[in-house]
């Protein structure tokens, strides 16, 4: 299995170029491309130097001996606002396009899902089948595919989280079910699972090898999603890696757990990063070795 991580921190604090050196020295065998700061007008990525950039990119991966594996485009995905949603619609597109310049085999899309999702969920998902056919030919193009993730809202409190586009797992299936494109996979953010009351590992058994081709590893107290390492939550790693080999998933372990930088700053960031990575090795030396049972 590929240990892959995303460059979110580490491509902030020190650059993209620079980032790549440093992941591949902390031990990664594959990177996920981070685009968030797409939502940002001046993000270098929104400009014309945007293929320039990315050829240097790929460029200095193949020098370290790694390969971009997963990529995330910029969100939220839409607003309640016609404006920001033709506007984030465009650089979504543009990210598509640059994770098949790298390489990309699957690329995050958030969901729409500005509106509450209980109250509109049969909205919520006409406009998503909408919207995620529209970038299909996209992905098509770039030669990627496109993964659904499952999501998660603030209630009307704003303090209690509750669920959202994807979190449920019969929605999550019929949703890629009525896509009926093999464009389109799932990529299961597993911390986001337990913020609503729901089982990471049973989730994994209800989609199953064929819809399940992403993951977003990740640690949290079922309170907040603090995207923190694995082990360092309340979350069941060995319930959970019981369920990857359960179900023969064969997508990559990925990281998403780059809150776990912060405390250390920029000069412990690289030895925080070879912690990530060797929790990653462990991990996967679970899945594996349950897979020989």
């Amino acid at each position: 299995m590929i240990l892959t991580t995303q460059t979110d921190y580490i491509g902030r604090t020190f650059g993209d170029l620079a980032a790549v050196d440093i992941l591949a020295d902390a031990g990664f065998d594959a990177l996920d491309y981070t685009m968030f700061g797409m939502r940002e007008d001046d993000c270098l990525l929104n400009t014309d130097a945007y293929k320039a950039h990315i050829t240097a990119l790929k460029a200095a991966a193949d020098r370290c001996g790694l390969t971009f594996r997963q990529a995330h485009a910029p969100f939220p995905s839409s607003k309640a606002d016609a404006g920001y949603n033709q506007m984030m619609f465009d650089r979504i597109t543009r990210s598509i396009e640059i994770a098949g310049m790298l390489g990309v085999k699957i690329i995050v899309v958030h969901p729409m899902h500005h509106l509450p999702y209980d109250a509109n969920a049969a909205e919520l998902k006409a406009m998503n089948m909408a919207f995620y056919h529209s970038l299909a030919p996209y992905a098509k193009a770039a030669g990627v595919r496109i993964a659904l993730e499952n999501m998660w809202q603030r209630a009307a409190d704003k303090k209690t989280l509750v669920p959202s586009a994807c979190s449920r797992t019969r929605e999550f299936v019929d949703w890629l079910d009525s896509l009926a494109d093999d464009t389109f996979t799932a990529c299961l953010d597993l911390g986001h699972c337990g913020l609503y009351g729901f089982d990471a590992a049973e989730m994994i058994k209800g989609l199953g090898k064929e819809r399940l081709g992403a993951l977003h590893v990740h640690d949290n107290d079922y309170q907040s999603d603090m995207h923190t390492i694995p082990f360092l939550g309340k979350m069941h790693w060995d319930t959970i890696t019981d369920a990857l080999a359960g179900i023969g998933y064969s997508g990559d372990l990925t990281l998403e757990a780059d809150n776990f930088y912060t405390p250390f700053g920029e000069e412990l960031a690289p030895a925080a990063a070879k912690m990530l990575a060797a929790v990653g090795r462990r991990l996967i030396a679970m899945i594996e070795e349950k897979r020989r049972v």
